[in-house]
């Protein structure tokens, strides 16, 4: 077998040429790109747009230096948002309002987010005779704390997701702060400014 060689060498097609576009089809093209853009600009430049209320935090440059950002009570818009995200009845919110514009309680933010992967832990945020209870994600979670004299706001680690502890970090100006792992029935206290 000498001298046989078993590769067969290819044979190719003969080259095609496709057709040429019909005319106008760049045009075509380009508005529907131009569509796509003005489209995509007017969704995130609307007003309501995937965006929290102008006086929520969204952002660490609208936090404070600590964990609690407080409200400014001059500040009326400010403190009517603060307010009206706090889960009490109507007629309570006007209460807490007058409070906080007469100087007499101080509202602010606490920031929380699930440090590990979010899987249903559960916290209680307890300030000012209050007790919010906050499922952990990986969102951004701005929750207004009403705060008396003392300041204080406890957080209680109430529900493990699925094992592995309470995964929580609060959010300040400087970033995120991952705490250890909390079991329920945990505490931390978070002092106000």
């Amino acid at each position: 077998m000498a001298g046989h060689d078993a590769t067969p060498e290819p044979v190719l097609a003969d080259a095609v040429l496709s057709p040429a576009a019909p005319p106008g089809a760049g045009l075509a093209s380009a508005a529907l790109v131009t569509a796509g853009v003005l489209f995509t600009a007017f969704w995130l430049l609307a007003p309501g747009a995937a965006q929290l209320h102008p006086h929520v935090p969204a952002s660490p440059a609208d936090l404070g230096p600590g964990m609690v950002t407080l409200v400014d009570r001059a500040d009326r818009d400010a403190v009517a948002a603060a307010v009206a995200a706090l889960n009490l009845p109507a007629f309570q919110h006007r209460q807490v309002e007058h409070d906080v514009l007469a100087g007499h309680r101080r509202i602010g933010w606490i920031v929380v987010t699930d440090s590990m992967d979010p899987d249903g832990d559960t916290i209680a945020i307890r300030s000012g005779g209050l007790t919010q209870t906050v499922v952990l994600d990986k969102s951004w979670m701005p929750v207004p704390v009403l705060l008396d004299q003392g300041g204080v706001v406890d957080v209680a680690a109430v529900k493990d997701g699925e094992a592995g502890g309470i995964t929580l970090a609060l959010v300040t100006r400087g970033g995120q702060v991952s705490l250890r792992p909390l079991a329920p029935g945990e505490h931390i206290q978070v002092a106000a400014p």
